[in-house]
């Protein structure tokens, strides 16, 4: 049959494609442009550049700060600049506090080039001069883009409130104290822990840490932490913990574990007492509010039970290559060691585990033939598959998610912890 020269080249495009046998340099190649195409769509999205926030260089927000009005006061701060397209240099501008008719403006900080979440930091200080009443002020931050594409120029300024108070000023100095103690799934100490003498008992409880509000010192950071005694018998039963940076409502959360000690009475009370250890006095204007006691009601446990628990011991990163996933040289993942413990009288058998990483990706599911009674089991995974990694997330395990196993307590079958990769 007669071909003309157009089908006659298609056709032997086609024999050559179907002779085609890839290499493994031919698979990367091919990986590497699929990677291009992929960066080119993302980078043809409208680029923008925004300032996020403005805080105090521990992390805190800026409220209330000590202030010294004979001279000129540091107030050192971190930004953060988000760059939603290509990276473009340009630099932020401070404008200070409207004192008069004149108001200073302090050189350009040039910003660093993102992470790959598109986030850049930028850590300085703002002077706020002498002579200064005590009251509420403001000062701004701006993006100086120059020649940057810019899709909505509306959030490169940010106007951020201050409120200078007196160092000598009792109740406004900064202070930090334990507001509230529960069990972890959120119940009341008074409404009790199943116990059992000669069996161990986790306790998993979440505390409660409220900041006034008032920044510390100028240069002062606030690693605060905090630790957990049996009231009477001062045994520590939790070591010093650092305290998490306060949230915008000022509040710092912590679940903390601990084995409840063997040897006591079901239906009595054990009392506990948490206690925060302020870094400096610079931190802390009040001790009153550093100690609480608190009593945990234990309860009859049945003579037979089964009883799994689980708990996060360490995380850490691991470097794993994985092509599919954008990370043809590489990239960090999460690695959880926890711990299964069967607190029950009765034997666990066939447990499953599901350990996840992120809300999108796919769960990690391991099984566990058979523990004993009072037996614990560690297990380590490296979670490189399914989903997006997150630049922020929780890592989480679960011991029997589908509730198979008939236990006395399904609240301690879940935990988690806080994971940022590189």
């Amino acid at each position: 049959m007669f071909l003309s020269k157009k089908n006659k080249a298609l056709k032997m495009k086609l024999n050559f494609l179907l002779s085609f046998r890839p290499k493994s340099s031919h698979v990367l190649i091919l990986l590497s442009l699929l990677f291009a195409a992929a960066t080119s769509f993302i980078s043809s999205a409208p680029p923008d550049i925004s300032i996020q926030w403005v805080k105090h260089i521990t992390g805190q927000a800026i409220s209330s700060v000590q202030y010294d009005p004979s001279s000129p006061n540091r107030l050192p701060i971190k930004i953060a600049v988000k760059f939603e397209g290509p990276f473009c240099p340009l630099s932020l501008a401070i404008k200070g506090i409207q004192t008069g008719p004149t108001v200073s403006v302090f050189p350009p900080l040039p910003v660093p080039r993102p992470d790959s979440s598109g986030m850049s930091y930028i850590e300085t200080f703002f002077t706020i001069p002498s002579g200064l009443q005590y009251g509420n002020y403001s000062f701004e931050v701006r993006i100086i883009k120059g020649q940057c594409a810019d899709s909505n120029p509306q959030n490169d300024i940010m106007s951020v409130p201050i409120r200078l108070v007196g160092a000598a000023q009792g109740s406004q100095r900064c202070d930090y104290g334990i507001e509230s103690a529960m069990f972890a799934d959120g119940r009341k100490f008074e409404e009790g822990i199943l116990y059992k003498q000669n069996f161990p008992t986790d306790c998993n409880i979440k505390v409660r840490v409220k900041w006034n509000g008032v920044n510390p010192p100028s240069g002062t950071q606030c690693r605060n932490k905090l630790q957990i005694w049996g009231a009477l018998s001062r045994t520590l039963l939790v070591p010093p913990m650092r305290i998490p940076n306060p949230g915008e409502n000022g509040v710092s959360e912590m679940t903390l574990h601990f084995g409840l000690p063997r040897g006591l009475t079901a239906g009595e009370n054990y009392s506990i007492l948490i206690e925060l250890l302020p870094e400096t006095s610079d931190c802390d204007s009040s001790a009153g509010n550093n100690k609480k006691a608190f009593a945990i009601k234990l309860l009859q446990k049945p003579a037979s039970f089964k009883d799994l628990s689980v708990r996060i011991t360490k995380l850490e990163k691991e470097w794993v290559v994985d092509p599919l996933r954008f990370c043809a040289f590489g990239c960090w993942f999460p690695r959880v060691t926890f711990e299964i413990a069967n607190q029950g009288t009765e034997a666990a058998r066939d447990i499953k585990v599901k350990v996840r990483y992120s809300r999108n990706s796919t769960p990690h599911t391991l099984y566990i033939g058979y523990i004993y009674p009072g037996g614990r089991r560690t297990e380590t995974v490296t979670l490189s598959e399914g989903g997006i990694l997150e630049k922020e997330t929780w890592v989480s395990v679960e011991v029997d998610p589908d509730n198979t196993i008939q236990e006395i307590n399904e609240d301690n079958n879940y935990d988690k912890k806080y994971y940022r990769h590189i």
